[in-house]
C-alpha cells in the first residue's frame, strides 16, 4: 500500500501489517476447513500410509517395541482367557447332535432326586430318552491275575442312548439290570478293554469283580468316548422312585421335531404333580427346576470365574490401551509441525487422521499377532489348571472363533489407542503450529486428552487392586477362621468299599474294628478313626424326616456322616452338650446320634436337643435315634442347600448329623459306599516315614480284598479347599501389578510432558525466585487431582464387580475397607514416585538455558 494511501486511510504501517496477516490467516483457515471435509480413503493412500507407518517404526524402535509389547500382552491374555470360555460354552461336546441333549437342574446347577426322575419319565412326550447318572467313588477291579483301581459312574438304562454313543462291542444295560435286585453288569471303556482283556472280542460275557462283587461285562465303549465326569467303568444306577436324595444329574435327548420350550411345558406339568402329591417337599426347589442345554449346565459351574477373569483381563487391556494412547498422543504433539506442514502443502486433515490411525493399526496388528502366538503356546499349560470334567475331552485351541475374537480385539485396541491422537491431529491449527518449532510445539487439547486417558487407566487399575486385595484378604480371613477341628499331624486315607459285602454295617464294623486295632499298634500313632467323610469335604446328603417339635416341618436333606468312637477326639472337635460315641453304641444298642450346633440352631433354635428323636425318611429303613450329644460346627463344603459358597472355608458350617458306624442302615451304607470312598484318619505325635505303608499292611492283614486309593495330609485338604480362590487371587494380583506399572508409565509421561510444555513458565518463575519445592508441588497438584478422580471412578466400578466376587466366594463383604485402604496406599505410592522423578528433573533445569532456548 502506498504511503499516500496509508495517510488517506488513516492506517499506520503496523495496523496494515496486522490486517495483511489476518487476511492470510483467514485464507489458511478457509483452506483448512475445505480440506477437513471427509472423503473415503483411497487404496493407494492406504498402502502409502502402511509403508509410512513401517518407516516410522524403524525410526522410533523404542516406542514401537513398547506399543507392540503392550498390545501383544493385552491381546494374548484376552485370547487365552477367551479360548477357555470358547471351549466351555461354544465348542460342542463330543456327542452326536449334542444340541438336543438337555439337563434338568436348578438355576444354580443343583442336582435332582429319584422322585423327580421317575415323575419326569412318566411324562416324556417331548423327550426321546431320559436318563440319570451319579458319580461313584471308584472300584477295585480284578480280572484273573490283573487288579487295578478304576473310576466309576453309575448310570440308568438309557444313558448311552441319551448321549448318542452306544457301546462299540456288546450292549448297554437292560431294564432288568437297572432294577433293584437285577444282575450285576458293567460296561467298560476302550482303554480297560485293551489293558485288561487285551482287545479280545470274547470279553463280552466275562466276569470281573468290582469291590469284591462279580459283574458281567456286557459292553465296551468306543475309543475316545468320555462321560462327564470321566469314568473307566459304568454300572447300573437302579434309582428308586422314592429316593429323595439330591445326588443325581438328569439328562434327556429331545425327540425328533421337539423343542426345548415344549419340554419345558411338559416339565411344568411334572412340577405341578410333585407339588400336589408331595406337600412335604421343598416347594421352592421344585419350582426352580428347568431344562438347560447340557453345555450350559457344565459352564454354569465356572460362569462367574470366567466373567471375573474376562473383566480383569479387559481392565488390563484398557489400561494398556489408554497408556498407549497417551504415548501416541505425545508423538502426535511432537509431530504437530510436521503435520501442519503437510496440511499446508495440500494434505487434508482427513489424510492426517487416516495416517495416525493406520500407524496405530499396524502397531496393534503386529502386537496382536504376537499375542495370539503367545496364547497358542500357553494353552497346553493352561489346560493343566482346567477341571477335566468341564472340558470333557475338548481342547483349548485357537480355532476360527478364537481367532476372530483376537482380530476383533486387535482392531479395538488400535482404535482405542489411535482415536485420541487422531482427534488431536485433526485439530492441528496451521497458524500456531507453523509458528512453533517442531521441538516445542504443544497444545492444551492434547493435555486434556492425556489427563482423561490417565484417569481411565487409573480407574481400571484401582478396580483391579481392590478386587485382588479383597480376594487376598478373604483368603487370609479363611485361614484365620475357626475350622472347628485340628488338622495338624492327621493323615487321611481313602478306601473304596463298594459291593454288597460292604452294605452290611456289622460286616464293615468288624473289618474296621480289627484294622483299627492293628493301626493303633504302629509306633507313633496316637489315635485312629474311620468315617465316610472328613471336615472340609462335602458330606453325604440324606433326607431327614421332619422331627417332632422342630422348626422345620418338611423333609430336608442334611449332611449325614457315620463315624467311629474316636473320631471327635482325634480331630479335637469339641463336645458342647451331652457325650461322644463310645464302644457301647454298637449294632444291638439303642440307636443314637450326635448333631452339630448348626443343626441345633436350624431345627430347634436354642432349645435343649438332648433326648429328642430324629431319623431319616422311612425308605432308608432308619430307626428313631436319640440325640445324645451336640458338637462344635466344622467347616464343610456346601451340598444340601443350607449354605452357599465357593469353598468350605468360605461358607457357613452346615447342619451335620453323626451316627455310629455299627448302626448304619443297610440302604444308607450301600448309598454311602457307592457314592464316596470310606476315609481313615490317623493322628500321629510326629511325622512317621512310610506311614501309608504301615496303614495298608495293617488293614490288608484284616481283609486282603480291600485297598486304599490314596493318602494325603489333612492340612493339604484344607489348603486345597481354597485352591480355586488362591488361583483367582494370584491371577488378579498379577493383572493388578501389571496395570500399576503401566499406570506409572502413564503418570511419568504426563508429568514429563507437562514439564516440557511449561519449560518457559518454569524458567521465569525460577528467575523470579520460585523455590524447587513450590515447583514440585505445582507439577504434583495436577497428578493428585487426576489420580483422585481415577481412584473414585475405580471404586465405583469395583462396587459392581465385587458383588460378583462376593456371590461366587461367599462369606465376604462387597467392599472391604482394608482392601480399599491398601490399594489406595499402593497406587498412591507408586504414582507419587512416578510423578516426583520428572518433577525433580524439571525443577533442576537451568532457567537461563531454558529461556535462551525459548
Amino acid at each position: 500500500m502506498a504511503q499516500e494511501d496509508l495517510e488517506r486511510s488513516g492506517s499506520s504501517p503496523v495496523e496494515a501489517d496486522y490486517q495483511a496477516r489476518r487476511a492470510l490467516g483467514n485464507e489458511l483457515k478457509a483452506r483448512e476447513d475445505a480440506r477437513a471435509v471427509w472423503t473415503p480413503p483411497r487404496l493407494d493412500h492406504c498402502w502409502q500410509d502402511i509403508r509410512f507407518a513401517l518407516r516410522q517404526i524403524r525410526r522410533a524402535p523404542g516406542f514401537a517395541l513398547t506399543a507392540i509389547a503392550m498390545s501383544g500382552l493385552g491381546v494374548g491374555a484376552l485370547t487365552a482367557v477367551f479360548s477357555f470360555v470358547n471351549a466351555v460354552w461354544f465348542v460342542p461336546l463330543p456327542y452326536p447332535s449334542v444340541d438336543r441333549v438337555i439337563a434338568l437342574a436348578t438355576p444354580d446347577g443343583g442336582s435332582v432326586d429319584g422322585v423327580t426322575f421317575h415323575a419326569a419319565r412318566e411324562r416324556s412326550r417331548s423327550i426321546a430318552t431320559l436318563a440319570a447318572q451319579r458319580s461313584g467313588s471308584g472300584w477295585s477291579l480284578a480280572a484273573g491275575d490283573h487288579a487295578e483301581y478304576v473310576e466309576s459312574l453309575r448310570v440308568s438304562q438309557a444313558f448311552f442312548e441319551v448321549v448318542g454313543v452306544p457301546p462299540s462291542i456288546g450292549r448297554g444295560f437292560s431294564a432288568a439290570e437297572d432294577s433293584a435286585g437285577g444282575a450285576n453288569a458293567v460296561v467298560v471303556s476302550h482303554d480297560i478293554w485293551e489293558r485288561v482283556f487285551l482287545r479280545r472280542p470274547d470279553a463280552i460275557g466275562q466276569v470281573v469283580t468290582l469291590g469284591g462283587t462279580p459283574h458281567e461285562v456286557v459292553g465296551v465303549m468306543p475309543r475316545g468316548f468320555r462321560s462327564i465326569p470321566a469314568a473307566d467303568v459304568w454300572t447300573p444306577l437302579r434309582l428308586a422312585s422314592q429316593d429323595n436324595s439330591l445326588n443325581y444329574v438328569m439328562l434327556a435327548r429331545l425327540a425328533a421335531g421337539a423343542t426345548l420350550p415344549q419340554a419345558t411345558t411338559v416339565l411344568d406339568l411334572v412340577k405341578a404333580d410333585l407339588l400336589s402329591t408331595q406337600p412335604e417337599r421343598a416347594h421352592a426347589r421344585i419350582r426352580s427346576l428347568q431344562w438347560l442345554p447340557l453345555h450350559q449346565l457344565l459352564g454354569r459351574q465356572l460362569l462367574m470365574l470366567m466373567l471375573l477373569l474376562l473383566a480383569a483381563v479387559a481392565a488390563v487391556v484398557t489400561v494398556a490401551c489408554t497408556n498407549l494412547a497417551g504415548l501416541q498422543l505425545l508423538r502426535t504433539v511432537a509431530r504437530r509441525h510436521e503435520m501442519a506442514t503437510r496440511m499446508a502443502l495440500g494434505g487434508g486433515s482427513g489424510r492426517i487422521v487416516q495416517q495416525v490411525l493406520t500407524e496405530a493399526l499396524v502397531l496393534a496388528a503386529i502386537g496382536g499377532a504376537a499375542g495370539v502366538a503367545v496364547a497358542a503356546i500357553s494353552l497346553p499349560v493352561l489346560t493343566q489348571f482346567m477341571p477335566a470334567e468341564l472340558l470333557a475331552g475338548r481342547r483349548l485351541s485357537v480355532d476360527g472363533r478364537v481367532l476372530g475374537f483376537a482380530v476383533a480385539v486387535t482392531a479395538s485396541v488400535s482404535v482405542l489407542f489411535g482415536l485420541a491422537p487422531a482427534m488431536a491431529a485433526r485439530r492441528v491449527d496451521l497458524r500456531s503450529a507453523l509458528a512453533e518449532s517442531a521441538r516445542h510445539g504443544g497444545s492444551r487439547t492434547g493435555s486434556w486428552w492425556r489427563r482423561g486417558l490417565l484417569t481411565g487407566q487409573l480407574a481400571a487399575t484401582m478396580a483391579l487392586l481392590v478386587l485382588a486385595g479383597m480376594l487376598v484378604n478373604t483368603i487370609a480371613r479363611m485361614y484365620r477362621a475357626d475350622l472347628g477341628f485340628d488338622p495338624s499331624n492327621v493323615t487321611v486315607g481313602k478306601m473304596a468299599l463298594q459291593g454288597r459285602s460292604f452294605e452290611d454295617s456289622v460286616r464293615v464294623a468288624q473289618l474296621v474294628e480289627g484294622a483299627l486295632a492293628r493301626v493303633r499298634g504302629v509306633p507313633g500313632v496316637l489315635s485312629v478313626a474311620v468315617a465316610n467323610h472328613v471336615p472340609v469335604e462335602r458330606g453325604l446328603n440324606m433326607p431327614l424326616d421332619a422331627p417332632v417339635g422342630a422348626r422345620i416341618t418338611e423333609i430336608r436333606s442334611v449332611d449325614w456322616r457315620y463315624v467311629t468312637p474316636e473320631y471327635f477326639e482325634l480331630l479335637r472337635i469339641a463336645v458342647r452338650q451331652g457325650r461322644s460315641f463310645t464302644e457301647r453304641d454298637g449294632a444291638g444298642a439303642p440307636a443314637v446320634a450326635i448333631v452339630s450346633e448348626a443343626f441345633m440352631r436350624a431345627y430347634y433354635g436354642e432349645a435343649n436337643v438332648l433326648g429328642r428323636s430324629i431319623s431319616l425318611v422311612p425308605q432308608m429303613r432308619d430307626t428313631a435315634r436319640e440325640i445324645v450329644g451336640v458338637v462344635a460346627d466344622v467347616r464343610s463344603r456346601p451340598g444340601a442347600g443350607w449354605t452357599r459358597g465357593f469353598s468350605a472355608l468360605g461358607a457357613d458350617p452346615p447342619p451335620i448329623v453323626y451316627v455310629p458306624l455299627a448302626q448304619v442302615p443297610p440302604p444308607v451304607m450301600s448309598i454311602a459306599h457307592r457314592a464316596f470312598p470310606a476315609t481313615w484318619l490317623v493322628r500321629t505325635a510326629t511325622f512317621i516315614p512310610d506311614l501309608d505303608q504301615h496303614i495298608e499292611r495293617a488293614v490288608m492283614a484284616t481283609d486282603p480284598s480291600v485297598a486304599f486309593v490314596r493318602f494325603l495330609p489333612m492340612t493339604q485338604l484344607v489348603a486345597d479347599d481354597v485352591g480355586g480362590i488362591r488361583l483367582m487371587a494370584s491371577a488378579l494380583s498379577i493383572f493388578a501389578l501389571v496395570a500399576v506399572l503401566i499406570a506409572c508409565v502413564g503418570v511419568y509421561g504426563l508429568v514429563a510432558y507437562a514439564a516440557s510444555q511449561r519449560a518457559r513458565e518454569t524458567a521465569i518463575r525460577m528467575a523470579l525466585g520460585a523455590t524447587r519445592a513450590s515447583l514440585i508441588r505445582q507439577f504434583l497438584r495436577e497428578t493428585v487431582a487426576t489420580a483422585s478422580v481415577g481412584m473414585i471412578l475405580g471404586l465405583a466400578a469395583t462396587a459392581a464387580l465385587s458383588r460378583l466376587v462376593a456371590a461366587m466366594i461367599g462369606n465376604t463383604s462387597v467392599l472391604e475397607p482394608v482392601a480399599i485402604a491398601a490399594s489406595a496406599l499402593l497406587l498412591s505410592g507408586a504414582l507419587g514416585i512416578a510423578s516426583v522423578v520428572p518433577a525433580l528433573r524439571a525443577s533442576n533445569a537451568d532457567p537461563l538455558r531454558s529461556l535462551r532456548i525459548e
